[in-house]
């Protein structure tokens, strides 16, 4: 291990350690941090942190320890904690995924690891062929995936899957739901607990302004990307049909 001492060590690439990260789950865009870095990730190493890359274009080189491997897509890297790696991915072409996560998030992710490439996959097919299709962000949870970083990365893809639109809507918790709910919550996030009975305390829908922040943000961040409308071809119903006339 001496040989990586003069490594950077960072939670995310560029971000400083966080030796405290539990139950962490982040994915993230190849082309949402790559270009930043004139598409050149250095050596570097996460002491806590395991990755899936997926790679759907393009390709480039790993640096893996001591080793460099090409790659193309498509394509699944895997990278274990504490391990030094790098790459250096062909500018402007290459797409994909990256999903970064403590090792106590692996049992959550066999189980889910797919379902949100999936639901981005098909909204990229319905829209190339004229559907008109939004993303829909809800619910979202206060103090759990209300986060700007976490919010950001959602329109990124939305964006990049050719979303017509973003909505967002904050947790519901009605009567028969918020039990549940709230002893889950107790169970895994118990220190939330006293900022959700006063949020939903003698109510089911978030007041105003506790839920105004994060759909203004979602707001924003769909300006700063710019979602819109962009169909190749927008379908239309047929026109009403019309009665016709029976001459007499």
């Amino acid at each position: 291990m001496g040989r990586h001492l003069g490594l950077p060590l960072f939670h995310l690439y560029g971000d400083p350690p966080d030796d405290a990260a539990f139950d962490f789950i982040h994915i993230e865009t190849i082309t949402s941090r790559a270009p930043i870095h004139d598409w050149t990730i250095r050596a570097h190493r996460h002491r806590n942190l395991f990755q899936i890359l997926a790679i759907e274009r393009g390709g480039g080189d790993m640096l893996y320890e001591a080793t460099k491997i090409p790659f193309a897509a498509p394509a699944a890297i895997l990278v274990q904690a504490a391990v030094a790696h790098g790459f250096r991915f062909q500018p402007q072409v290459t797409q994909g995924w990256v999903l970064s996560f403590t090792e106590d998030a692996a049992g959550f992710l066999t189980e889910r690891a797919g379902e949100a490439l999936s639901r981005l996959r098909a909204l990229a097919v319905l829209v190339a062929a004229g559907v008109k299709a939004s993303v829909g962000m809800a619910p979202i949870l206060p103090g759990l995936s209300d986060r700007p970083d976490l919010l950001a990365d959602v329109v990124r893809a939305a964006r990049e899957a050719g979303a017509t639109g973003v909505w967002a809507n904050l947790l519901h918790l009605r009567p028969g739901t918020k039990e549940h709910f709230l002893t889950a919550l107790e169970r895994d996030w118990p220190e939330l607990l006293p900022e959700y009975e006063q949020l939903y305390g003698g109510r089911a829908y978030l007041s105003k302004a506790d839920s105004e922040p994060a759909r203004s943000l979602v707001r924003d961040l769909a300006r700063e990307h710019d979602i819109r409308d962009r169909r190749p071809v927008k379908l239309a119903p047929p026109p009403e049909p019309t009665q016709l006339e029976l001459a007499v």
